[in-house]
């Protein structure tokens, strides 16, 4: 990340049903543009959980 300043951006749904809920979330980091390299991380994440 090339400055101090870093900005992160979500997006996320999640389905529940009875006693289930899964979930997919989407985060991005970078710079916003401030200053170049710009390339930013990417994250991915997948969830399942169970109430019991």
């Amino acid at each position: 990340m090339s400055t101090h300043y870093q900005f992160e951006g979500r997006l996320g749904i999640v389905a529940k049903a009875s006693d289930f809920s899964n979930g997919l979330r989407y985060l991005h980091y970078s710079n916003a543009g401030f200053k170049r390299p710009n390339p930013g991380l990417d994250f991915i994440s997948l969830s399942f959980a169970k109430r019991f």
